[in-house]
C-alpha cells in the first residue's frame, strides 16, 4: 500500500512539474504569434499609407501639370506662369513622407524576421517539452499539442 502511495504521488509530482514546465511555453508561443500579426498589421498600414501617398502625389503632379498647360496656352510669359505656380503650390514633402514611411516598413520588416525567429524558437522548445517521453503521456492528456513554425 505504501509503495502505491509514493508512485502516485511521484505520478501528480511529475504531472505538476510537466504541466508548470509546457504551460509557460505555450503562453511563449502564443505571445510570439501575437506580436507577428501586430507587425503584419502595422505593415499593413504603412503599405496603405504609401499607396495613399503614391496616389495624392500622381494627383497633385497631374493637377500641376494640366494648371501648367492652361496658364501657358493663355499667357505669353511662361516664367511668371511657372513662377506663379512655384508660389500657389508649397513644397508638401510627400517625397520627403514617403521615404520616411519606407524606412518604417523596412524597420517593421526587420522586427518581423527577428518575431519570426523568435517564434520559431519558442515553438521548438514548446514542441521539444510535449513530445519528450515520458512527458509527451502527461502532454497527451493534458491536450498540449505541437505547434507549427511560422514561414514566411
Amino acid at each position: 500500500m505504501g509503495v502505491l502511495v509514493i508512485i502516485l504521488g511521484v505520478l501528480i509530482w511529475y504531472t505538476v512539474k510537466t504541466y508548470n514546465t509546457v504551460k509557460p511555453l505555450q503562453i511563449s508561443v502564443s505571445e510570439s504569434e501575437s506580436n507577428i500579426g501586430i507587425l503584419l498589421q502595422k505593415r499593413e498600414s504603412i503599405i496603405n499609407k504609401l499607396n495613399e501617398i503614391a496616389n495624392s502625389y500622381t494627383k497633385y503632379e497631374k493637377d500641376i501639370i494640366e494648371r501648367l498647360s492652361d496658364d501657358m496656352k493663355s499667357n505669353k510669359d511662361s516664367m511668371l506662369t511657372i513662377n506663379r505656380l512655384y508660389d500657389a503650390y508649397p513644397d508638401l514633402k510627400l517625397n520627403q513622407t514617403f521615404s520616411e514611411l519606407v524606412d518604417r516598413l523596412y524597420t517593421i520588416e526587420s522586427e518581423r524576421q527577428q518575431t519570426i525567429e523568435y517564434y520559431n524558437s519558442r515553438v521548438r522548445y514548446y514542441n521539444e517539452a510535449v513530445t519528450s517521453f515520458p512527458a509527451i503521456l502527461i502532454c497527451l492528456m493534458i491536450s498540449f499539442k505541437e505547434k507549427t513554425f511560422f514561414n514566411n
